[in-house]
């Protein structure tokens, strides 16, 4: 079908395929296309294109693909839309393990569905899920909710249960609150579509993320990224805090 929106998988001649070796990354060709590419040294060497990266059982519009990797295997997430006639404008996370960096094997398992109201606003969306995992190794799932260009844009999470299968959905727990969401006067619309990263000397945690400086802006070229510091509670779970003020200086992570 022409309008069906997958993944691509590009490999760089240079890594010889050696699974082993290889980084991973998710490279965007265009707004709803994404290509996976698998290299050391992204520029160099010859790419070459394996082709779609897609589940049979589920084989429908995708975007927003990442990666888990967890007691030894690696598995595929991403945002879907099963209705391929885009009547039913649902946009789903699923996931299902990958027999390499370009294929996916075994059964897909639906992850995540809109079911709270603040997942809803504009169309019923679950996308962007991004894996995060704490100190103790508690691997959590944060999404995006609600349609990209509503001011209610937010993030949800989800929790893998200690000793969890990641494929099994009872083994998930998702939260039925947001855990980051818009605050106005911190000129903060829709954040959201997060991405989690380290510091240079790995003391700190750190979210990028999206999100409009007013309102009604919509899900276009006037979002800006913006990134922030987070935080671990006692337990261990991930607090994600609120939005800092548009404009406000703060501290570099720590060893830049």
């Amino acid at each position: 079908m022409v309008d069906l929106i997958t993944f691509k998988v590009l490999t760089n001649a240079l890594s010889k395929l050696n699974d082993a070796a290889t980084q991973t990354l998710f490279t965007p060709i265009a707004a709803s296309e994404l290509r996976n590419v698998s290299t050391r040294t992204p520029m160099a060497g010859t790419w070459i294109d394996k082709g779609r990266i897609y589940n049979p059982d589920a084989d429908f519009w995708a975007i927003d693909g990442s990666i888990l990797e967890h007691n030894g295997s690696r598995y595929f997430l991403w945002c879907g839309r099963p209705d391929v006639k885009n009547i039913d404008l649902t946009q789903n996370i699923y996931i299902s393990k990958m027999s390499n960096p370009w294929t996916l094997k075994g059964s897909t398992t639906k992850l995540s569905v809109p079911e709270f109201a603040w997942e809803k606003n504009g169309f019923a969306v679950n996308e962007a899920p991004q894996i995060l995992k704490a100190a103790n190794n508690q691997i959590y799932m944060v999404y995006s909710a609600s349609y990209c260009g509503t001011d209610d844009y937010a993030l949800g999470m989800m929790t893998l249960k200690a000793g969890g299968n990641p494929l099994v959905l009872a083994d998930w727990a998702k939260r039925s609150q947001p855990v980051f969401s818009k605050k106005p006067q911190s000129n903060a619309f829709g954040p959201g579509h997060s991405s989690f990263f380290m510091s240079p000397d790995k003391a700190e945690s750190w979210m990028i993320y999206h999100a409009n400086s007013f309102t009604n802006q919509g899900c276009g070229e006037q979002r800006n990224i913006r990134m922030q510091k987070i935080t671990f509670s006692a337990d261990g779970s991930p607090n994600l805090g609120e939005p800092v003020a548009n404009g406000l200086q703060i501290n570099k992570p720590s060893g830049d």
